[in-house]
């Protein structure tokens, strides 16, 4: 009786070590829901772009002109996240997150001004956006400066309008 009951221990072991790894294996499979995105309401959706050698992370919502929200430092596009149901009323909003911030992806290099800034008119190019309004805090201000610079010196957008606030 010995024999028979070691016989089956390595069964019972790998079936005991199955079902308790197993909720870790499925759990990983089910998409990710970021519940800050689901707080902003039914209208708002996470998204992904490749600009510049990287994939950047941005939140949309709501129709009309673009308003593309860029963050300050050390924050994400979260930290928009209370005025962008109100601004989704009357705009597209779109909240950006810089290259290795938060969602986006992290690059071994191009995080200067000038790099970042590409990485938002890539991402507006993407987007088909029209006309739009560019609102930067903190490191966000200095990139949506860069851009509108960018924008006199080399004419990114082709003659399509741009707003800065």
């Amino acid at each position: 009786m010995v024999n028979i009951r070691f016989r089956f221990l390595p069964g019972v072991s790998f079936l005991v070590l199955l079902l308790c790894f197993s909720p870790l294996v499925f759990a990983q499979r089910r998409p990710q829901v970021d519940t800050a995105v689901t707080k902003l309401g039914s209208g708002f959706r996470a998204h992904k772009a490749k600009v510049s050698g990287t994939t950047l992370h941005y939140v949309r919502g709501g129709a009309g002109d673009a308003v593309m929200l860029v963050h300050g430092f050390p924050e994400d596009w979260t930290e928009f996240r209370h005025i962008m149901p109100q601004l989704a009323r009357k705009f597209t909003v779109i909240a950006v997150v810089l290259r290795g911030v938060g969602g986006s992806q992290p690059a071994t290099d191009g995080y200067d001004v000038a790099t970042l800034a590409q990485d938002i008119h890539e991402l507006a190019e993407q987007l088909q956006l029209q006309q739009m309004y560019l609102v930067g805090h903190d490191v966000g201000g200095i990139v949506a400066y860069a851009y509108t610079y960018c924008i006199s010196r080399r004419n990114f957008f082709g003659g399509k309008q741009l707003r800065v606030l």
